[in-house]
């Protein structure tokens, strides 16, 4: 992806001194009909019935030291220009296990309308 502006290119020099070849920024497009939910449906895929968005992700390889990226992403981030809206990914193989571990609670609230009208 050629990267069109010098703050974006700046980061880009980072993080290939940081991890060569072992990142990528994509830009990120919202779908034109869900603009309503603007955020929440973005792709990095560029399409007639989409527009870009000031958001990028920061895809990192499965290879990179997740620990070392953690305390990383703050300084990453303040490294992005002020207009755009950073995202940090990293690409997990489909057959790698993550050992997530998920938690449920809940509480029933009964909520009552006791008004005469």
């Amino acid at each position: 992806m050629p990267i069109g502006k010098r703050g974006l290119r700046f980061l880009q020099f980072v993080l290939d001194m940081l991890y060569p070849k072992q990142n990528k920024i994509v830009r990120l497009w919202s779908s034109k009909s869900l603009a309503h939910k603007y955020l929440s449906y973005l792709t990095d895929t560029a399409r007639t019935d989409r527009f870009l968005t000031s958001c990028i992700r920061i895809k990192f390889d499965a290879v990179v030291n997740i620990c070392e990226l953690s305390e990383l992403v703050p300084t990453l981030s303040r490294l992005v220009p002020w207009q755009v809206v950073p995202e940090i990914a990293v690409n997990l193989p489909s057959t790698q296990n993550m050992d997530v571990k998920v938690a449920v609670a809940g509480e029933v609230i009964a909520v009552v309308d006791f008004s005469p009208f």
